[in-house]
């Protein structure tokens, strides 16, 4: 969670340092705006891939350890089913119908 808080801080920084140069040489409106984010788009691809690759790799650990879990919590069911299925012996099965 902090690599990604980091990276978008960054390119929040990124993209307040291109509004803020584009309004010192004079660009206004719209025009401001688009470039600004064209420009900082650019620039956070090139400068902050090392950040990217860290939020990449947090993201990608937080899935693997999901599916872990709800690969545990499926076994542990299967498990449970096949424990009461084992337990329901024919005797058990008779008596319940009668």
């Amino acid at each position: 969670m902090r690599a990604f808080l980091v990276y978008n801080a960054a390119r929040l920084g990124l993209f307040l340092i291109a509004l803020g140069l584009l309004y010192l040489i004079g660009v206004g409106g719209l025009m401001l705006w688009a470039l600004a984010l064209i420009i900082s788009g650019i620039a956070s691809y090139i400068v902050l891939s090392r950040l990217r690759d860290r939020v990449s790799q947090s993201v990608n650990g937080r899935v693997q350890r999901a599916t872990a879990k709800a690969t545990d919590i499926k076994q542990r069911i299967e498990e449970g089913a096949r424990v009461e299925d084992e337990d329901e012996t024919p005797a058990a099965a008779a008596a319940k119908r009668s």
